[in-house]
This record gives structure tokens, C-alpha cells and sequence, in this order.
């Protein structure tokens, strides 16, 4: 997926493997905030040409200065890096939250047995 194919809503469309390109039509903002939503690894470029490849968990755009909060792949971390740092967040990790929609929750609760079913409290409650 390149840049100019960004989903509308990061929860319209599969972010995995979206590599934004980032300016008027993709604000970093956006791309920051939908990488805060992803679940999965992404790589975060910075204008330096460094690349930190991780979990991107928090964010703060309030914050003087605004800035992410990220772990690598190898659970190195929490790292602070500053908007100002990031040329680009691409979503290169697989989206771990893929298919786990209320559709599939309910093919598995019809799967079990009733007793087992029955026990579990409903989704979203």
C-alpha cells in the first residue's frame, strides 16, 4: 500500500503495510495517531535516515514538545522520540488485532461447549 492509498479511518481499512507519505493530504499527526491505534510492529523513520522498528504505545500531541513512546522488537525501551524527529511511520508488522472482530468472538463462543460458553461475559461488557 503506498502513501496515496491511506485508509480513510484506521478503522476502515487494514493498516498493515501502509507506507505513508507524509504532507498536506497525510498530516504526521494522523499517521501518528493511527500507528498508536495499530496493533502490530511498525517502523518509524526518522529524518536522520534512523529507523526504530517497535511498538508504538503512547503519544502526546499536548506535549512541549509533542512526542511518541515506543518499545523495539526486542523489548528494548519505553524510547521518547519528538515529533520533530519523525520524517515517517511505516506499518510493516503484522496487525495482530487482524480478524479479531466480534464476528470471529462469536464463530468461537458457538464452537464451545454450552456450559464453557455460557460462563464467558459477553463481549465488550
Amino acid at each position: 500500500m503506498s502513501g496515496e492509498d491511506a485508509p480513510a479511518s484506521p478503522r476502515a481499512s487494514r493498516l498493515e503495510g501502509w507506507d505513508p507519505v507524509i504532507g498536506d493530504e497525510v498530516p504526521l499527526e494522523d499517521v501518528i495517531d493511527r500507528a498508536f491505534d495499530y496493533r502490530g510492529d511498525v517502523t518509524l523513520v526518522r529524518h536522520d535516515g534512523s529507523e526504530v522498528v517497535g511498538y508504538l504505545f503512547n503519544r502526546n500531541a499536548e506535549a512541549r514538545p509533542p512526542f511518541v513512546r515506543m518499545f523495539d522488537c526486542a523489548g528494548a525501551g519505553p524510547f521518547t522520540i519528538r515529533y520533530a524527529e519523525i520524517r515517517t511511520i511505516r506499518f510493516t508488522g503484522k496487525d495482530t488485532a487482524a480478524g479479531k472482530s466480534y464476528e470471529a468472538w462469536l464463530r468461537r463462543k458457538a464452537e464451545r461447549p454450552p456450559a464453557e460458553a455460557a460462563s464467558e461475559p459477553a463481549h465488550g461488557a
